[in-house]
């Protein structure tokens, strides 16, 4: 019989070394693996580095392409409004000119009627009527009819523009 000593190294023995022999190629094959898995976690963090870069760089570009088409569209905005103000303006300006002249030509066509009717009146021997330019009534005093329901004729600013004049004052 073989002592304890004697079996530890002839059986033993030869089993550890077979078994580390075996660790050692397991752990082979685990660092290889690792290896492994550490090269292709680098590439795929790599790619999702880039893939977030470019998604950056989109982004960015779009923004920048939004930005400027939103900054183009209210430009065009502004454009079109003042356009529509400068035409409404330029309406309201003519509309003041052709209120002016029509203002004017019916101012002539009045003058000229009332220097025909004064011609007709003069060559009537009646007075002319006049205008005064104080606001007084007109020379000619004209009495309501009977059947005239009309309230007696003011005489007619001579400008239309100014306010009301103070009536003048009675002496005592």
């Amino acid at each position: 019989m073989r002592t304890l000593e004697e079996f530890q190294k002839e059986v033993l023995a030869p089993l550890r070394e077979e078994r580390d022999k075996k660790y050692e190629v397991a752990l082979k094959i685990k660092t290889d693996g690792g290896e492994a898995f550490a090269k292709r976690k680098k590439e795929l963090l790599n790619k999702e580095v880039e893939f977030k870069e470019r998604q950056k760089s989109s982004l960015k570009e779009f923004l920048g392409k939004q930005t400027l088409e939103k900054k183009s569209f209210f430009v065009q905005q502004d454009a079109a409004r003042a356009e529509a103000h400068a035409q409404y303006q330029k309406a309201t300006q003519d509309y003041k000119i052709a209120k002016r002249r029509a203002n004017e030509e019916f101012m002539d066509k009045l003058a000229i009627a009332y220097a025909e009717y004064n011609k007709e009146r003069v060559a009537a021997g009646e007075q002319p009527v006049y205008y005064d330019n104080r606001r007084e009534n007109s020379s000619e005093e004209h009495e309501p009819s009977a059947a005239s329901s009309c309230p007696t004729q003011a005489s007619v600013p001579s400008d239309s523009i100014a306010g009301p004049t103070p009536e003048p004052e009675a002496e005592s």
